[in-house]
């Protein structure tokens, strides 16, 4: 049962930090509690101020209150150990839980330091209404690696997907942030702004745009900048339809086809004409892909430059 499920997380939860200790003031009675006080525990300590309400009617929960922490190892609580560290955060939380278990959440406050992937990531500001599945708010990340500003919202609980972001990246590195192996001393930059809706690529409805792109790397004499690329996606009439439009490349695919064995279809046209070039492979994934393609490539530079 679920029940029995919650309890055997919690005692796995008390046997990794090994104790736990409050040391402050709890006030009120069982349907409006106020705590306020030093949580010790072995993961780190945590400073609480927090306010709990139980509406006896609905039995609908609410929190509020501010949550500090100057080292709290999220790796040990969490049991991921071998991705998260230690993080030191001040947050402010309100928050709404249903009689579903899920919860609605209003976050703001600044994660001074969180280690991730052995590497210690600085500044990272919250301020959004959270929930299950959606976010609508600012999240933001100011480190020496790469600074990063998102707004906007998305949903992906509701029957189709809705994404409305803007971000703008600022020497982003994501070699240096331990985010890939690739990219040594690449720094990136660029703003993009994201407004679509679907489940996936295949039923996607809107567009991406990207300007300003900036991609540098002194060590292999790297620069490379892009005024703009515009994807967009929906249908015309029947069809699928995808726009590509940027200074270096104009194109569209236009039927019905599926992202997935796209290439597949172009594999099986080339072994058709050239088939020495690609052996048949009869592990191929069947397609029943049907559609057409105009691409004007006018300026080779990106290519050439960041694909090699």
């Amino acid at each position: 049962s679920s029940a029995a499920s919650d309890v055997y997380k919690r005692q796995a939860i008390f046997k990794r930090i090994n104790y736990f200790h409050f040391n402050g003031d709890i006030s009120g009675y069982p349907s409006l509690l106020t705590m306020h006080g030093l949580i010790r525990s072995g993961a780190g300590n945590v400073q609480a101020n927090v306010t709990m309400h139980t509406d006896t009617l609905t039995n609908m929960h609410s929190y509020s209150g501010i949550i500090e922490s100057k080292e709290l190892k999220l790796g040990k609580l969490l049991a991921q150990e071998d991705k998260l560290g230690s993080a030191a955060f001040n947050i402010e939380l309100k928050g709404l839980k249903y009689q579903n278990n899920k919860p609605e959440s209003y976050i703001k406050g600044v994660i001074s330091s969180l280690e991730y992937n052995h590497y210690e990531y600085q500044n990272i500001t919250l301020d959004g209404q959270y929930r299950p599945g959606s976010f609508n708010g600012r999240l933001a990340l100011d480190d020496n690696n790469g600074s990063v500003h998102i707004e906007g919202q998305f949903n992906t609980s509701q029957r189709t997907p809705d994404f409305n972001l803007r971000a703008i990246m600022r020497n982003f590195r994501p070699n240096a942030l331990r985010l890939t192996d690739k990219y040594k001393n690449t720094d990136i930059s660029l703003n993009l702004t994201a407004d679509f809706s679907g489940h996936s690529i295949d039923d996607m409805q809107g567009g991406i745009r990207l300007d300003s792109l900036s991609v540098n790397n002194p060590t292999d004499n790297l620069s490379y900048f892009m005024p703009n690329l515009t994807i967009t996606a929906g249908r015309n009439g029947s069809e699928k339809q995808i726009k590509i439009t940027s200074p270096f490349l104009h194109g569209t695919v236009q039927g019905n086809y599926s992202y997935r064995t796209v290439t597949a279809s172009i594999i099986k046209t080339i072994q058709r004409y050239i088939p020495s070039l690609l052996m048949a492979d009869n592990k191929q994934v069947q397609s029943n892909n049907d559609f057409h393609f105009d691409f004007r490539m006018e300026n080779s530079d990106l290519l050439s430059k960041v694909i090699g």
